[in-house]
């Protein structure tokens, strides 16, 4: 019963209520029209306000989803009128979450010519998976978390053990490697003794 989704058109609280029952480990995406901007970049020719944007940027933040990386159009919108009467919007989005983006790393949304109609069509192309090491990713909703900073703390204190680790063991190397020219050496015994702690 998950997969895909096509969200309804925009209406508020509709976001708050339909998003949170797909929150899950399992890899999903939204796509379609959501009639909503997220910032302020995804407009031009006409202001948008925050109010307008908050309810989809919180619960999309909320679930995780991101969008996935897009080429050709950026805006997705055009309400077809001329000169200072036009307007651009992105609205039309495929967004997916942590999940997908690690079992789909390649996947893309091409977004084509609007032609006759105001929207442009987007595809969905999903590749396969480069052999090799994956390059490292961070999702902006991680900020949001409660323990993001606690966290990141941890893992740099991992990382300044990790790294005494490493210079303890080139220490000891270096105290082996003198031991083996001088074995007598008062010194070099202990400094030895001192790097296997």
């Amino acid at each position: 019963d998950k997969g895909l989704v096509y969200p309804l058109q925009g209406a508020d609280g509709e976001w708050e209520t339909i998003f949170p029952n797909l929150i899950g480990d399992d890899p999903w995406c939204v796509t379609g029209d959501f009639n909503a901007m997220m910032n302020k970049h995804d407009r031009i020719g006409a202001t948008v306000r925050w109010a307008k944007m908050q309810p989809m940027a919180n619960c999309m933040n909320g679930c995780g989803l991101e969008d996935m990386k897009g080429s050709r159009r950026f805006y997705t919108w055009s309400n077809k009128q001329e000169g200072d009467k036009r307007v651009f919007s992105k609205i039309d989005r495929a967004m997916c979450n942590p999940s997908w983006c690690t079992q789909f790393p390649n996947a893309e949304t091409i977004f084509l010519p609007e032609n006759m109609i105001d929207h442009t069509p987007m595809v969905i192309k999903v590749l396969p998976s480069p052999m090799g090491k994956k390059p490292f990713k961070f999702y902006k909703y991680w900020s949001l978390k409660p323990d993001f900073g606690s966290t990141v703390q941890q893992g740099m204190y991992i990382g300044d053990v990790q790294a005494a680790v490493q210079d303890a063991k080139v220490k000891l190397e270096e105290c082996k490697n003198l031991l083996h020219k001088d074995p007598q050496n008062k010194d070099l015994i202990d400094k030895k003794c001192q790097a296997n702690k």
